[in-house]
């Protein structure tokens, strides 16, 4: 039985929103969330779990929602967006997260659209206009000043700062190669197959984490952030995220994704204490207005089509 896509439900603009909304909220807190948890729990290890957590559930849906399984000449691309989106980009954000402050791991990923613009015109699958690309100079210019800024010009948060650019270019292949599956199966069957697949390969780099990991040691606070990254800030935000793909195409459901680093920044402020300089807010303005100056100029070839089931 093959993944295809399912039918769509139209939802109310207002409903939409105040979902879209949520998914700001619930991305913008996991990076505190997830800061939080290392302290307690060895990065490789945490992630196993949350993971092992999200896959059970995508698990559980596909099967409710009648998912059919993916054709075997679909393998080798799943395994390869979950190599990309699920391993390599878990392994660098985590590690990269554990090394540098929650604003500035999410201030660089906010980047992340940018790189995949690149990428995607580099294949052919977007056109850009002097607009856009003018956003990706400021975008990439603020990433820069993040990562060049004195208080992280060395030492382990300079690690942690390029380790989450890793993260971004692996997210980036993630996103453009996953179009190709998406183009004939849907969207909970691409992000559930290659979650589960990755959830595989992963859990071997974490399980020395957890064998040495005193589990009596471990707060309910903690265990409490391990089931909100893994329930919310996987399974129901990609769920979220892919309601807004359906609805209103990916363009302008990435626009909301943009005010994750915001969020963050708020968040992580109030409770882990995170200093906000002035050369941080200059160069959070210069991510986020680059992103959403870059959303001016783009005329996605895919949208053009209509074809608005792809991220």
């Amino acid at each position: 039985m093959r993944a295809s896509a399912p039918g769509r439900r139209q939802f109310h603009p207002l409903h939409l929103n105040c979902l879209l909304l949520l998914l700001i909220l619930i991305w913008g807190g996991n990076f505190s969330v997830v800061k939080f948890v290392l302290s307690e729990i060895p990065p490789h290890g945490f992630n196993v779990l949350r993971l092992v957590i999200a896959s059970g559930l995508f698990l559980a849906v596909m099967k409710m929602t009648g998912v059919g399984l993916p054709r075997r000449s679909d393998l080798l691309g799943l395994l390869g967006l979950a190599l990309t989106g699920h391993v390599f980009y878990q392994l660098c954000f985590v590690s990269g997260l554990a090394r540098t402050s929650a604003s500035n791991s999410a201030l660089i990923i906010g980047s992340g659209p940018i790189a995949v613009t690149l990428l995607a015109v580099a294949v052919g699958q977007e056109r850009v206009t002097p607009w856009h690309w003018a956003g990706i100079i400021l975008s990439l210019g603020g990433v820069c000043l993040i990562v060049g800024l004195p208080e992280t010009a060395g030492g382990g948060v300079l690690v942690g700062d390029l380790l989450t650019v890793c993260a971004v270019l692996f997210w980036t292949l993630y996103t453009v190669g996953g179009r190709v599956l998406l183009a004939y199966l849907s969207p909970m069957a691409v992000t559930g197959y290659s979650f589960i697949l990755g959830t595989l390969i992963y859990v071997p780099f974490g399980v020395a984490d957890l064998v040495r990991l005193d589990w009596g040691s471990v707060s309910i606070a903690a265990w409490s952030a391990v089931a909100y990254s893994g329930v919310f800030a996987l399974f129901v935000a990609y769920l979220i995220w892919y309601i807004g793909v359906q609805q209103i195409g990916s363009a302008k459901t990435s626009v909301y994704a943009n005010m994750v680093p915001v969020v963050t920044i708020v968040v992580s402020a109030f409770w882990l204490g995170e200093v906000v300089s002035l050369w941080k807010v200059i160069g959070a303005v210069g991510v986020l207005g680059g992103v959403s100056l870059s959303k001016v100029g783009t005329t996605n070839s895919s949208m053009l089509r209509k074809d608005d089931s792809v991220n």
